[in-house]
């Protein structure tokens, strides 16, 4: 199971693909209701309940949780480690492309569509995400196949 192999820190591109696009539902099991990511210096993760809550990073949750909210917490955190390793702009370039689930008409941004939603150019956008998956270890073909089949 990819989770499992996250934790273990014997991931693979495809397990790494799946646990980005699937963070919110990891933080929505989490929370135990419905969020929101965004990206401001880092993953902003907006809890909507009966008070809305703003959460950035794990370490502000409070780890007293236990059976499918604790595999949920040590696996965001995994994915957090991961994602440390990388500069504030190759997270930002990883965040837009791979966790976050903007569409137009139906269909996952491009990267040109991207590079001017925050503001770049479409070739120092691709610098960064393809800079960041290699910093990763990983094999930017894996950025080339549509998310939806890997997840």
């Amino acid at each position: 199971m990819w989770i499992q192999r996250i934790l273990d820190g014997n991931w693979r591109e495809e397990d790494l693909i799946t646990g980005l696009r699937c963070l919110s539902s990891l933080w929505k099991t989490l929370l135990g209701s419905d969020v929101s990511l965004g990206f401001n210096g880092g993953i902003v993760v907006e809890g909507i309940a009966k008070n809305a809550v703003i959460y950035k990073g794990v370490k502000t949750f409070s780890q007293t949780c236990s059976g499918e909210k604790l595999l949920a917490l040590k696996t965001i955190e995994a994915i957090e480690k991961i994602l440390g390793k990388l500069t504030l702009k190759q997270q930002e370039a990883i965040f837009w492309k791979l966790i976050d689930h903007s569409t137009i008409d139906g269909r996952p941004l491009n990267n040109e569509e991207i590079a001017k939603h925050i503001g770049i150019a479409r070739s120092t956008f691709y610098d960064r995400l393809y800079g960041a998956w290699e910093k990763l270890g990983c094999d930017t073909m894996y950025l080339c196949i549509p998310t939806d089949f890997l997840v």
